[in-house]
């Protein structure tokens, strides 16, 4: 009987170990990865702003596009109305 409960003892430490093990690799993947997780979304992020503001900067060369071929538009009239 002392025999089985010392077995039992042993094992039970045995499995105690092997828990803390896992959870220790367990913890140190999820921290590296959680860690390439926050890098990637930070990159992903300041590429959306990049797209945005080149985004923001074509509307305004379309709407300068705009003005200068209204503007083109009234000098060709202006210089070709007889006088």
């Amino acid at each position: 009987m002392k025999e089985d409960v010392a077995y039992l003892k042993a094992d039970n430490i045995s499995l105690k170990n092997s828990i803390t093990r896992l959870e220790i690799k367990m913890e140190n993947e999820l921290e590296r990865n959680i860690k390439l997780v926050m890098e990637n979304h930070l990159d992903l992020s300041r590429k959306l702003d990049e797209a945005i503001e080149m985004k923001k900067q074509f509307q305004m060369g379309l709407i300068r596009i705009e003005i200068l071929e209204r503007d083109v538009k009234g000098i060709k009239e202006y210089v070709s109305y007889p006088a």
